[in-house]
């Protein structure tokens, strides 16, 4: 199940989507969800782009459309590989698991780069709105130069 969230004010964080999806779940009989939120804003800091939790119903993921695909498979892995352990012994559970962390980890890193890219691209346009002030003061400055020089030479 999928709960599409498409505003920004008002970031959601792991309680608030567990309960929403909980009661989603419940409701469409789901046994795993994914809380898409349209962009990085409508989510937590404690989620990042991505997130993942469980609830009553089940497991779910919480992230932004870019990363959607990923949420979809991750899910269905879980579940298939839950259902496998308890119809197969002898699949190799240590190796899937040890990919399933492998993804987590990197997962995780890719949150903190978002993070960080969102910081810097936040600087970078504080950096330019300073900038640009301060191109205007040099106008303004040249400009009062200018025109004192101007006047000088008319009262000659």
């Amino acid at each position: 199940m999928i709960e599409a969230r498409n505003r920004d004010s008002v970031s959601w964080g792991r309680k608030r989507i567990a309960d929403q999806l909980n009661k989603a779940m419940v409701k469409r009989k789901a046994s795993a969800a994914i809380f898409l939120s349209r962009s990085r804003e409508g989510l937590a800091q404690e989620i990042g782009y991505w997130g993942q939790g469980s609830c009553d119903q089940g497991q779910w993921v919480a992230t932004t459309h870019e990363m959607l695909s990923v949420a979809i498979q991750f899910l269905i892995i879980n579940q298939q590989l839950a259902a496998q352990k308890t119809f197969n012994a002898e699949f190799d559970y240590a190796f899937l698991e040890s990919q399933l962390r492998r993804i987590q980890v990197s997962l995780d890193y890719l949150s903190q780069f978002n993070a960080h890219l969102t910081s810097i691209e936040e600087n970078c346009g504080g950096i330019r709105a300073k900038s640009k002030a301060m191109r205007d003061e040099i106008h303004s400055a040249l400009n009062s130069i200018m025109d004192s020089i101007s006047r000088t030479q008319a009262s000659r």
